[in-house]
């Protein structure tokens, strides 16, 4: 995914390697930077491009929680227009 790489390098106060520390996420291994978060969601992102069978991802609820956390970091940078 190049959007994330691409708002870090454009705006300096968007921290990719800020940590995230989500206690209700089980499953995986945390805390974990920003990074590592948008990281887990490549797959999905592949597979709405080169339409396959996802074989390198989970949906749990997990995966919820860290990509509320990781929306939540976006929302200073989403235009209001």
């Amino acid at each position: 995914m190049d959007f994330a790489p691409r708002l870090s390098e454009k705006r300096p106060d968007f921290n990719l390697r800020a940590g995230m520390n989500i206690p209700e996420c089980r499953a995986l291994l945390m805390p974990m930077t920003l990074e590592a978060g948008f990281a887990l969601f490549d797959p999905f992102f592949s597979e709405l491009r080169y339409p396959h069978d996802l074989k390198k991802c989970g949906v749990s609820q997990d995966y919820k929680v860290v990509l509320d956390v990781l929306i939540a970091c976006l929302q200073p940078f989403v235009s209001k227009e």
